[in-house]
């Protein structure tokens, strides 16, 4: 199973790289945006509430980087996650929605409520699949899909907004 996960990432990977553009812009590597991301996991089953800061666009046209912090709370247990989103926009309309994919990496505390308050740490790697729209520049609205690859919940649904100048 593993296998084909890694197979799969690597496929989507492979399709955003190498994806164009007719309306390219180039944001560069500058603050971007702030904002607020809240959704819902499974595996832990857990309400998601947490926070994102855009940082621009590492190459022309294709890549963005978000440090996010989330907070999981729910099965019994709380979980901090404090990590960094490297995504491949497959479009650059600003305009309209744009699908994207990448990863996350992330350190992740876990909490256990009720066992003795138990504490894990852990290194995840997240799938990333989402779409986004952008109404200017800097504000944006985006809907996402995170998938486990290596210790992270199995699945992460989040709405992600972004306020900037």
């Amino acid at each position: 199973m593993r296998r084909i996960t890694w197979l799969l990432v690597l496929i989507l990977i492979g399709l955003g790289a190498g994806a164009t553009s007719s309306e390219a812009t180039n944001r560069g590597l500058r603050f971007s945006s702030i904002g607020p991301r809240v959704g819902v996991s499974f595996d832990p089953d857990q309400f998601v509430i947490g926070g994102q800061a855009d940082f621009g666009d590492l190459f022309p046209s294709t890549t963005f980087l978000l440090p996010v912090v989330e907070i999981g709370l729910g099965d019994s247990r709380t979980t901090t996650s404090i990590g960094t989103d490297l995504l491949f926009r497959l479009r650059d309309r600003w305009g309209q929605w744009t699908p994207y994919l990448g990863g996350e990496l992330a350190f992740l505390i876990t909490n256990y409520d009720g066992q003795g308050n138990d504490t894990a740490t852990d290194l995840g790697l997240s799938g990333v699949v989402g779409v986004q729209k952008a109404f200017s520049k800097a504000n944006t609205l985006a809907f996402e899909c995170k998938f486990q690859i290596i210790d992270a919940p199995q699945i992460k649904l989040t709405a992600v907004l972004g306020f900037g100048q």
